[in-house]
């Protein structure tokens, strides 16, 4: 009761979930039930309640205070859904949670919120600038360049601001053969989804399973500065965010299994990127997830 109480989406992916008890879903459950006790008595003591409109904003993230002047009680709501109902539950560490939410903003396309999320990152160093680019980079095979386009250039344009220079890597010259980018592109994806359909050359469709394979995986995933990890992380956040994509995202969820994330890593990524992508987009993610 005191968990459904103080934590309404906890409780709920919990409740969906009981038929899977394991020693992951009980400690999260117990870990769950102490942030809920501690939270329930500093109310308590406080004499406040959640979403008060005398909650302090002094903890409000980097992109909200432009609006504390204006949008005192939005940023209030905004603020508490973030630091205390997503973001503490989460419990991903600086890197798992930025990747996520820098995804997600790229996902639903939200220029100017992915400016102040980056800037962020960068002065908490939970990423380094190459990872940031990277994701960036990658999003590019998952939401098309009309959508990547802006977010490649106002990362640039922010690194030139701010005069960040971006260390060069080996892949930032010249540009694989056609034959090393399909070569790469399908060990990596034999890596994550197992057995490969073989391409027929006389399918006029083969054309596009072999962009897939030397585009996507070949180009971008081969590319060092981020770990197969974050890659497939960011690759689901950014396909939860962009919606209607059940086929994708079941892909997505086996291939985190294999790059490193487990079940309740990708529950803990929907619950962080709540307050970015909607709760509609959340709840159909932890369908599939489930």
């Amino acid at each position: 009761c005191l968990i459904k109480k103080s934590n309404p989406q906890f409780y709920y992916i919990y409740k969906l979930n009981t038929h899977k008890i394991n020693t992951y879903t009980l400690q999260y459950f117990y870990t769950m039930l102490t942030y809920s006790l501690q939270r329930h008595f500093i109310l308590k003591q406080q004499s406040i309640c959640l979403g008060h409109p005398n909650m302090k904003n002094n903890k409000a993230p980097h992109y909200l205070k432009n609006l504390i002047n204006s949008d005192q009680d939005f940023v209030t709501i905004v603020e508490n859904l973030i630091a205390n109902d997503t973001q503490e539950q989460a419990q991903l560490d600086k890197k798992d949670y930025q990747t996520a939410i820098i995804s997600a903003c790229i996902g639903t396309g939200g220029l100017d919120l992915f400016k102040k999320v980056v800037a962020d990152a960068i002065k908490e160093k939970a990423l380094s600038v190459v990872e940031i680019r990277e994701i960036v980079y990658q999003s590019q095979a998952y939401t098309g360049l009309a959508n990547t386009y802006a977010f490649v250039r106002e990362l640039s344009k922010y690194l030139g601001k701010n005069e960040i220079k971006v260390p060069k890597t080996s892949e930032d010259q010249d540009p694989l053969s056609a034959e090393v980018r399909l070569a790469k592109g399908q060990e990596i994806q034999k890596t994550l989804f197992g057995t490969l359909p073989k391409i027929d050359e006389k399918d006029p469709a083969a054309v596009l399973q072999k962009l897939i394979r030397a585009n996507c995986y070949g180009d971008f995933y081969s590319r060092p500065g981020l770990s197969l990890r974050l890659r497939e992380l960011s690759a689901f956040s950014i396909i939860v965010a962009m919606g209607d994509t059940k086929e994708q995202l079941k892909a997505h969820i086996r291939a985190n299994y294999v790059a490193g994330n487990e079940y309740l890593d990708l529950i803990k990524v929907i619950t962080a990127i709540v307050p970015f992508v909607g709760y509609v987009k959340a709840v159909n993610a932890l369908g599939v997830l489930s």
